[in-house]
């Protein structure tokens, strides 16, 4: 028997996809306002891909997110958030 390998969603694409749900968009709207393609937030979300530390920090000021939160996101994808003055 063959068996199928699944990638399970990152903690990035749980937060991903919770914050664009908060904000009521879709990938589509997401991924516009991203210079990207519905398919790439789609793979983002379901851990796929892995986005560049300045993808994580687009995602972050377009959705207008809160230090505390913009440094989850960094840290959920893999990346140190640079200490705040």
């Amino acid at each position: 028997m063959t068996q199928i390998k699944t990638k399970l969603p990152t903690p990035l694409g749980r937060l991903v996809r919770f914050w664009r749900n908060t904000f009521n968009l879709s990938q589509e709207e997401l991924a516009l306002e991203l210079e990207s393609s519905t398919r790439h937030i789609s793979r983002l979300e379901n851990g796929r891909v892995h986005p560049s530390q300045e993808v994580v920090l687009k995602i972050a000021s377009y959705l207008n997110l809160k230090k505390r939160d913009t440094a989850n996101l960094l840290i959920a994808g893999g990346y140190i958030p640079k200490p705040q003055k």
